[in-house]
């Protein structure tokens, strides 16, 4: 009998690893405005490095998903959800809202204003 070699990846020769955190997962979510529920339990997951659309009609939840995610509906007075999104295994709930800037080469891509000119 002979051994079977397990397969590698030809682009760089390595084995596969195991499957890879996906970047968003949602679990069972649902949104309420007051007592309109928007959300109605909406599941799914979007792998690392997938191009993802969010399609449909005016009025079905696009942009009431999107603020979810980003925590911006957490700002709206009345607001209430249940079920969870995790943004690379993390509940989304737990991440900062203060985000850091995005870098270019470890430097932030804009500059803080200084506060003499805030005043």
């Amino acid at each position: 009998m002979t051994a079977v070699a397990p397969l590698r990846r030809p682009e760089t020769g390595l084995l596969p690893g195991p499957a890879a955190t996906p970047i968003i997962d949602v679990r069972a979510y649902s949104f309420w405005y007051g007592a309109t529920q928007a959300l109605f339990d909406v599941s799914f997951t979007v792998p690392r490095r997938a191009v993802t659309a969010l399609i449909g009609p005016s009025g079905f939840g696009k942009s009431t998903f999107l603020r979810s995610i980003n925590r911006m509906n957490e700002l709206l007075p009345g607001t209430r959800h249940s079920g969870d999104i995790l943004l690379e295994g993390i509940l989304a709930r737990h991440r900062s809202r203060h985000a850091a800037p995005p870098c270019r080469d470890g430097v932030p891509a804009t500059q803080p204003a200084p506060q003499e000119y805030l005043r």
